[in-house]
């Protein structure tokens, strides 16, 4: 009989932990959405670049933001084959990134590309950070989008800063949503 108590007693906590483990994922707004990818500075998932240069001067969040100066006029660059995403049915993809620029002279762009097998943009979209932010040192969050329609398997989604003038701007907490 205490054999049988103890596994009883056993199944009922792990059926609560279980409970409280899917009550925890989805009562307290942390919805796992398999679509949206979070991407930060602080971990390197997917992420590559001649000139890596991150800071932890300025973040939006963590310790570590991307940072495109004078002295590196590209970010780390976020890079994934279309064929990947084709393979799961998506056709665009939404970008957003918390963005930041010391100074509003800085001619700074969120970049969303599609690139073929020899590194030749195919379809470019370049969103300047003067459209969305206000004041200098003021996290601002920015946005874009790119369809992947007429994408072909074999090349490559990819994500970057650019600043065409060396001025100095900060990406940080990227959320790339697949549709």
């Amino acid at each position: 009989m205490t054999y049988n108590y103890r596994v009883s007693s056993s199944f009922l906590f792990l059926k609560s932990v279980c409970l409280i483990v899917i009550l925890a994922t989805l009562g307290c707004g942390n919805n796992i959405n398999p679509n949206i990818e979070y991407q930060d500075f602080d971990s390197f998932h997917n992420w590559s670049g001649d000139n890596i240069k991150i800071s932890n001067q300025a973040s939006h969040n963590g310790k570590w933001s991307a940072i495109i100066d004078s002295s590196v006029e590209y970010s780390l660059t976020y890079s994934i084959s279309v064929a990947s995403l084709k393979l799961r049915g998506y056709k665009k993809v939404n970008v957003k990134s918390w963005v930041m620029m010391p100074s509003m002279s800085t001619d700074a762009k969120l970049v969303l590309t599609i690139d073929n097998a020899d590194n030749k943009s195919i379809s470019w979209n370049g969103k300047s950070f003067k459209d969305v932010v206000r004041n200098p040192n003021e996290w601002t969050e920015i946005s874009s989008d790119l369809d992947l329609t007429e994408a072909p398997k074999s090349a490559n989604f990819k994500i970057y800063g650019w600043s065409s003038n060396k001025g100095t701007a900060y990406l940080d907490d990227i959320e790339i949503t697949y549709e």
